[in-house]
């Protein structure tokens, strides 16, 4: 089971979710110096980060490749790419945040262009 990371302004633990279902444990880089850091300095993660207000990231000094997931305003995936360390992804216009996860994260949780995400701290209402 994923590690129960919990949001910086909440003490409960929040999960991502799509079509219902929950897809995994998220954190939310919601403060500027947060969604600057992003996954930098760290070796590994269980999970996914929701980074606000970001079109386009960067993986210098990290250690390891990541997914990441494009999402508008609607929380629908525009895009979703995976990105070697020391890369600066694409630019996604229509992007208001993104999802960053482990490398092959997205496949195996069966996320793809087009799904809505949401966030909910509710664990008792949906499956994994």
């Amino acid at each position: 089971m994923a590690t129960q990371w919990r949001s910086a302004s909440t003490s409960e633990p929040t999960w991502l979710t799509s079509n219902q279902r929950i897809v995994c444990a998220v954190e939310i880089a919601r403060t500027r110096s947060a969604r600057r850091r992003g996954l930098i300095g760290r070796e590994s993660f269980d999970g996914a980060l929701w980074i606000t207000r970001c079109r386009r990231v960067h993986t210098f000094r990290m250690a390891f490749p990541i997914d990441v997931a494009f999402v508008d305003r609607a929380n629908r995936i525009v895009a979703i790419q995976t990105i070697d360390p020391n890369r600066i992804s694409a630019f996604h216009r229509s992007g208001a945040a993104v999802v960053e996860s482990y490398a092959g994260s997205m496949r195996k949780w069966g996320l793809s262009v087009g799904d809505v995400l949401a966030l909910t701290t509710d664990h008792s209402d949906s499956t994994r």
